[in-house]
């Protein structure tokens, strides 16, 4: 099989996400504190059971997609799959019209793929939004250059 020459990862959203789990605990027990004070007749443990899960579940969401979906980048094709549920998508970079993402230098971002035949392809949390543009529309326009494949 092919070896990959790039991945493009989510490190960063993933470590945001870790370093920003306080805060949700905090609001967490905020919002709990204060429908069991400001809420007449609400049964607290259903609520703080259910605003609980939908927390993990959202978190857990994330951090799955993190881990497990995945960007690689070969000489001739990017390889775009979730592992999971095994969905994977082969896109050619001759079919590839545009990429787009934010205008600001951010740490993590989308990336939109826009293709040829007016589809959209989008692709969440990707580090370093700009680098990662710029390279593909650097292997669109130009192909691999030896010494980036090395």
């Amino acid at each position: 099989m092919e070896k990959a020459i790039a991945k493009l990862t989510k490190e960063n959203h993933l470590n945001t996400l870790i370093d920003g789990l306080p805060l949700l605990t905090t609001i967490y027990g905020v919002n709990c504190l204060m429908a069991h004070y400001l809420i007449e007749g609400i049964d607290i443990g259903s609520f703080s059971l259910g605003l609980g899960l939908l927390l993990v579940s959202f978190i857990s969401a994330l951090f799955v997609y993190d881990k497990y979906h995945h960007v690689l980048l070969y000489r001739d094709h990017m390889l775009i799959y979730f592992q999971p549920l095994g969905h994977a998508r082969k896109i050619d970079y001759q079919d590839i019209h545009e990429v787009l993402t934010v205008e600001e230098d951010v740490q993590f971002s989308s990336l939109l793929i826009k293709m040829k035949d007016k589809t959209d392809i989008a692709v969440h949390f990707i580090d370093h939004p700009h680098a990662a543009k710029k390279f593909l529309d650097e292997i669109k326009r130009n192909g691999l250059r030896e010494d980036i494949a090395a």
